[in-house]
């Protein structure tokens, strides 16, 4: 896959940005070997609706004396959040924005589900020892095969 960048791309590998300028963190919510995932506030916004929206904030460690990242694997998180900048589907997440910030993060923002993403319904449904509907299945089912479709249309392999 080549993706190469334009002049209409964010510049990912400007580092004056103070993430927390742009964003109130609220809670923690996941955490991986290369960074978090924060339930984040905008901050500074022009409108009152837009500052009580939450969104999720992915923050991967590319500094060099953290996990050693290679030219690869910053190559990689920033491919990632120039492909999600592209995709546009009810069924994909929405991408709000992505940056590096003076901390040596590569942020990548989207919108937060309330209602949670399917692994939570799953352990859900398993711990309240319930069945899923053949109805239910069958639309999660439609849902996921039109979110793969639409990235498939976007990667040529």
């Amino acid at each position: 896959m080549s993706m190469k960048h334009n002049a209409s791309e964010p510049a990912l590998h400007i580092n004056e940005i103070n993430v927390k300028d742009k964003y109130k963190f609220l809670k923690k919510i996941g955490q991986g070997s290369y960074g978090e995932v924060w339930l984040v506030l905008p901050n500074n916004s022009s409108s009152i609706k837009s500052q009580t929206k939450q969104h999720v904030l992915k923050r991967l460690d590319l500094r060099p004396s953290s996990n050693n990242p290679t030219q690869n694997d910053i190559e990689s998180a920033e491919r990632e959040a120039k492909l999600l900048s592209t995709l546009k589907h009810p069924n994909i997440v929405a991408y709000i924005e992505s940056f590096r910030s003076s901390d040596g993060f590569l942020n990548i923002v989207m919108a937060y589900c309330e209602g949670g993403d399917l692994y939570t319904k799953l352990k859900e449904k398993k711990s309240k020892k319930e069945s899923l509907t053949e109805n239910q299945i069958i639309e999660w089912f439609i849902q996921i095969c039109m979110a793969i479709q639409v990235n498939h249309s976007f990667c040529s392999f």
